[in-house]
């Protein structure tokens, strides 16, 4: 056998590297690839685990449309961090993308609150982001294709979308364990919110001194606490004032009156094998009652 030159391969392998080089584009700008991450964090502030921080970035040389951030818990529920739908969030080529979140009052789901805090402290149940893109589903790292959680729910009643209820003062997060609010004016009129938890009593909350627990009795004993200390000069301020949290949670958060009820992540037969057929039970229970109700009355 005759081997051939090297000036005759030459040319081959040229036209190989550039065909190496174009998928390498193409792969580069089509399609959505991400790389995120994501942090559960626990507060004194509140009762519940909750995600403190995300981070989402684009590896593709082209812009991802995002609509909503979700954390996938287990099989079944989804939790909603965060969503763009007035506003999308245009992830540019190679640009990342952050959030912190702060403390949470509770768990809501169909006005009822759950407890998931089992479930977010479970290192062994998967955990991951999910965004809903101009593309579809997308579960960070891998692309899925078109998707939403409702359309998901329609598809399998076992799948939960739990929403983050948030309390949040003047760009402060407060949690559930937050029973006040002191805002201070300093001496250069500069407003500072502390918020001020149902135990907070010997913890170092103010700089100075510390509150007691007969001072958070009521709200009117935390005014009265706090002005003997300005009159003391450990509160070296131009004015205070403190609101009760738990007046505004009696307001804002009266449909979630009900006892907070404790959930649990679905197994992978349960939700994909039993979670089917349940919803097809219960939407042909739903199309018999329909028909009986679209028929003639005599």
């Amino acid at each position: 056998m005759q081997i051939p030159p090297p000036l005759t391969l030459l040319p081959i392998l040229i036209s190989l590297i550039a065909l190496w080089v174009a998928v390498k584009n193409y792969h580069r700008k089509n399609g959505i690839e991400l790389r995120g991450a994501f942090q559960i964090a626990s507060s004194r502030f509140c009762e519940d685990r909750y995600v403190s921080n995300i981070l989402i970035e684009n590896i593709k040389d082209r812009s991802t449309t995002i609509f909503d951030i979700y954390l996938k818990v287990g099989h079944s529920i989804y939790i909603h961090l965060i969503e763009f739908e007035e506003n999308p969030l245009i992830l540019k080529p190679y640009e990342t993308y952050q959030n912190q979140f702060g403390p949470i009052e509770f768990y809501g789901f169909n006005l009822r609150k759950v407890d998931i805090n089992d479930l977010l402290a479970n290192h062994k149940l998967k955990k991951q982001l999910i965004l809903s893109t101009s593309d579809g589903k997308y579960a960070v790292p891998r692309h899925i294709g078109s998707w939403s959680p409702v359309i998901e729910f329609f598809n399998n009643h076992l799948t939960g979308i739990l929403q983050p209820v948030p309390s949040r003062y003047k760009n402060t997060d407060l949690g559930s364990n937050i029973k006040y609010i002191v805002e201070i004016i300093d001496q250069v009129d500069k407003t500072q919110i502390v918020p001020v938890g149902r135990n907070d009593h010997d913890i170092g909350v103010f700089k100075n001194f510390r509150l007691t627990k007969e001072s958070l009795a009521s709200i009117a004993d935390l005014e009265l606490f706090l002005l003997d200390r300005q009159i003391d000069g450990n509160l070296n301020v131009k004015d205070f004032s403190v609101y009760d949290v738990d007046a505004w949670r009696e307001q804002n958060h009266r449909e979630y009156r009900e006892k907070t009820v404790k959930i649990s992540a679905d197994s992978f037969v349960r939700y994909h094998l039993l979670g089917r057929w349940f919803t097809y039970r219960q939407n042909r229970e739903i199309r018999r009652k329909n028909k009986l109700l679209a028929r003639p009355h005599r």
